[in-house]
């Protein structure tokens, strides 16, 4: 029987693209005892946060939306979602996802932590949320 939201270790993951990579992690989240939600619009993700019940223990947010900086009223940036979220929750670490090839080129954000899409493996993503996760660990 899956465990609980509020029993499990929850990981949002807001990405509007599952690709292979991804739901390979999605997968080993699981399997460690994870309990993931995924929002596909950081709008959503941020009616998450600021809710009573927004419990995470770690985000992780695709910096480069589809639509970037070019939002429109219904429409926040991956940039935006991590600076909100860590407005509200400060202590919560936040992994920013890029597409850019070179980590130099990741504007720089609130977030604890930023890795590119095209050189972290699942396990590799795993490997820097445990990181994240002990070095600021989150209290319900």
């Amino acid at each position: 029987m899956a465990k609980k939201q509020t029993e499990s270790k929850v990981i949002v993951i807001v990405e509007d693209k599952i690709d292979q990579d991804l739901s390979e992690l999605e997968n080993l989240l699981r399997k460690k005892d994870f309990f993931v939600l995924h929002f596909e619009q950081p709008e959503e993700f941020l009616d998450y946060v600021r809710k009573e019940y927004g419990f995470y223990n770690l985000a992780i947010v695709d910096l480069t939306y589809s639509g970037g900086d070019c939002r429109t009223f219904y429409r926040v940036s991956g940039k935006d979602a991590i600076e909100i979220a860590k407005n509200v929750f400060p202590n919560r670490p936040v992994l920013c996802r890029s597409n850019y090839g070179d980590p130099k080129f990741i504007p720089h954000t609130k977030a604890n932590d930023a890795i590119t899409k095209v050189d972290y493996s699942a396990k590799d993503i795993l490997r820097v949320v445990n990181r994240l996760m002990k070095r600021h660990p989150v209290k319900k």
